[in-house]
């Protein structure tokens, strides 16, 4: 799978509590595959801090953001 990413610039969202694991594993995969540009995102650990709630993943994300458009739409057409 590692060696179909060469060459490509991927961004990796990491659960909140792997944001550590995958630097590390990002270090790991750099000294292997030269080509190869991961850049691990902060955004899930970030929207944790911001939102004052936890946050387990990025789908957690998308949940509450699409529970909170179909509030705000519902109670625009009240």
């Amino acid at each position: 799978m590692v060696r179909s990413l060469r060459g490509r610039n991927v961004i990796v969202f990491p659960d909140n509590d792997a944001y550590e694991d995958w630097t590390v594993k990002n270090t790991k995969l750099e000294k292997q595959l030269n080509t190869l540009a991961l850049l691990i995102s902060s955004y899930v650990m970030n929207q944790t801090i911001a939102m004052d709630r936890k946050v387990s993943d990025i789908a957690d994300l998308f949940n509450h953001a699409q529970d909170n458009a179909g509030g705000s739409t519902t109670s625009s057409e009240e």
